[in-house]
């Protein structure tokens, strides 16, 4: 039996109270992403994740902690052996926003992407004193950080620690792979959502551009989190991702296995960095152009009124990402070396093939 997600509510208010939100995909995009990659998960990983988990929990019950964090304290459903305090300092890991003025390759380097915001200072705040996170603020260098934690071996027994000392070790490092994990699940479903690797004018990826469509006054980056579906993902219901999984599941079978195995690299760096150039071309190439083109001069200032057509033109490219975002993850947690004895990654099983 499946855990509800907590903390919907608190995220509501935050959005409607506080400042600009950088959402991605809403709990459903992020629990629709981890569905589907569950199903693709080599037998090995899913006894790993269960080992850190217990067994009665999946992917898709922690994918929405990161954003729950970032607007008020969390112990992660109970999973953790303390609780956070709300620490908007993470909000930065959850996106790179590249200008669209800039030429971004579809297959970018670690070295290009660190070129940008974000990427020239290091992660801060208590999540990451916590963590013991030292590497860049933003999107890519926070999933590879994270993955390294899960592949950091259990504590040493140390003689000279008391049996206090020896617990509190203990429950350090398996928060800090709860944590991690649910990290790696939610950061990657953010690097497929285009409106987290661009932006305009400074305008936090569509964050300030205003929209109505179908008469909802909303952000341009909000819209994109509600295109899975239409629902904004503040009136998102349990269920609605599984459903939404089963029919993008459905799509991707039907896929020829060549084309879905085109979407990864060996490499999960590179596997990383393409999905954030595919987000950012489309931003660049097919979001901001029909946006200014809809426009029309038209002062930003006014929300602009839409076209009723638009979701059915772009509703297509977001289910693809949540697709690919969903079988990237089981790809990238396939790799993962969970007991941290620096073997090489297994070989893709069945779980893992398309």
């Amino acid at each position: 039996m499946k855990k509800r997600l907590a903390g919907i509510a608190p995220l509501a208010v935050a959005l409607l109270f506080g400042p600009i939100a950088a959402f991605s995909w809403g709990p459903e995009g992020h629990e629709t992403i981890s569905d589907i990659a569950q199903t693709r998960l080599d037998p090995q990983t899913q006894a790993a994740i269960t080992g850190i988990l217990g067994p009665n929990v999946s992917l898709s019950d922690i994918s929405n902690y990161p954003d729950t964090l970032r607007y008020g304290p969390t112990n992660f459903g109970g999973l953790l052996s303390r609780t956070l305090a709300k620490d908007a300092a993470t909000g930065s890991w959850h996106f790179t926003n590249i200008p669209i003025q800039q030429n971004v390759s579809q297959t970018p380097t670690t070295d290009e992407l660190n070129q940008y915001p974000d990427c020239d200072k290091q992660a801060s705040g208590a999540t990451a004193q916590f963590m013991g996170d030292s590497v860049q603020d933003c999107i890519h260098a926070q999933i590879k950080f994270a993955l390294s934690q899960l592949s950091a071996p259990r504590p040493a027994p140390n003689p000279q620690a008391s049996s206090a000392e020896s617990a509190q070790a203990d429950a350090l490092w398996r928060d800090r792979r709860i944590i991690a994990l649910s990290y790696v699940v939610h950061l990657v479903g953010d690097a497929h959502q285009p409106m987290h690797t661009a932006e305009n004018n400074n305008d936090a990826g569509g964050n300030t551009e205003n929209v109505q469509f179908e008469g909802k006054l909303e952000r341009l980056h909000e819209l994109w989190d509600d295109l899975i579906d239409k629902t904004s993902w503040q009136n998102q219901t349990p269920g609605a991702a599984n459903i939404l999984a089963q029919q993008l599941l459905a799509d991707l079978n039907s896929l020829p296995a060549n084309e879905v195995a085109s979407w990864i690299d060996s490499d999960v760096e590179t596997t990383i960095n393409n999905a954030i150039g595919e987000s950012f071309n489309i931003s660049k190439n097919t979001i901001y152009p029909d946006y200014y083109k809809s426009l029309n001069g038209q002062p930003s200032a006014q929300p602009l009124v839409l076209p009723a057509d638009y979701q059915a033109k772009m509703q297509p490219i977001a289910h693809q990402r949540l697709q690919m975002a969903g079988v990237r993850l089981a790809h990238i947690l396939n790799q993962v070396n969970w007991d941290g004895d620096n073997k090489a990654p297994s070989q893709p099983s069945q779980g893992s093939n398309p």
